[in-house]
């Protein structure tokens, strides 16, 4: 939904809570190493640009050589 669609609460409890606690647990996925690179070649990806969930996977699987499905749908589309 559009940001406006959001009551401050949801808005804050998304973004501030529920969104770094998915990249906390993409971490433990990955490992620290991994996780590191993905993060590096992220911010240089995506620089000066507009990231999408299907493209955070889509980078993310690439360095894990995994497939990230199951951790997306819990914490990204429940």
């Amino acid at each position: 939904m559009p940001v406006a669609n959001y009551s401050d609460a949801e808005y804050s409890a998304i973004i501030y809570g529920r969104g770094p606690f998915f990249f906390e647990a993409l971490r433990e996925k990955l490992g620290d190493e991994t996780f590191n690179a993905f993060m590096q070649d992220y911010a240089e990806s995506n620089a000066w640009g507009i990231a999408t969930t299907d493209s955070i996977q889509q980078l993310a699987q690439q360095h894990c050589d995994c497939d990230l499905s199951s951790l997306f749908e819990e914490w990204v589309y429940p």
